[in-house]
């Protein structure tokens, strides 16, 4: 599905994972989110006054789709405020996200983008010492930068002696000195 593509039904992913890139005029790439089944796709545009898709829309892996036409999905809303509230939720979480997203992408220095990404990781895994999920590629897509970029910012931080890395496994060193450069006190 292609940014500007009409979205007039509700689209909901069943099973796999799509990825949302913005492609730039000089081609560069930029990751907004991926969607992990099960997930909404394009939800925020459905009752806009222009409903199309805002992003690329990929498939990286099979994906199995519902698709309910937006009508019928108002008749289903009209009927039941439990789904009418859970839709509002569902969308205002999602602009929420996407100002957050648009923040980490537009505004902030690459340095800034990887140790906060690193601290989510180590509060999502519980440790200091976890895998990366993506490779370098898919990061500078991520943080909307070169891949060459992104690893020279993995080598500061490793000669700083903030992080250790071995192949695709980060250990956080110093995650007293991480925190401050994510919040730019840094650099």
């Amino acid at each position: 599905m292609a940014r500007g593509d009409e979205c007039d039904e509700l689209i909901l992913l069943l099973e796999g994972t799509l990825g949302g890139e913005l492609v730039g005029e000089s081609g560069k790439v930029v990751e907004i989110e991926k969607i992990h089944a099960p997930g909404e796709v394009a939800i925020g545009v459905l009752f806009s006054s222009e409903p199309r898709l805002p992003v690329d829309l990929m498939a990286v892996e099979d994906v199995k789709l519902l698709k309910i036409p937006r009508e019928a999905f108002l008749d289903i809303l009209m009927r039941d405020r439990r789904v009418l509230r859970n839709f509002l939720t569902i969308v205002s979480d999602k602009v929420t996200m996407l100002a957050s997203r648009f923040y980490d992408v537009s505004l902030r220095e690459l340095m800034e983008k990887v140790a906060n990404y690193l601290l989510e990781l180590r509060e999502k895994y519980g440790i200091t010492r976890f895998p990366l999920p993506m490779t370098k590629e898919g990061l500078s897509k991520w943080f909307g930068a070169t891949r060459p970029s992104v690893s020279r910012v993995f080598g500061i931080l490793a000669k700083r002696g903030i992080i250790e890395q071995d192949g695709k496994i980060v250990r956080i060193v110093d995650e007293e000195r991480l925190l401050r450069i994510s919040h730019g006190e840094l650099k």
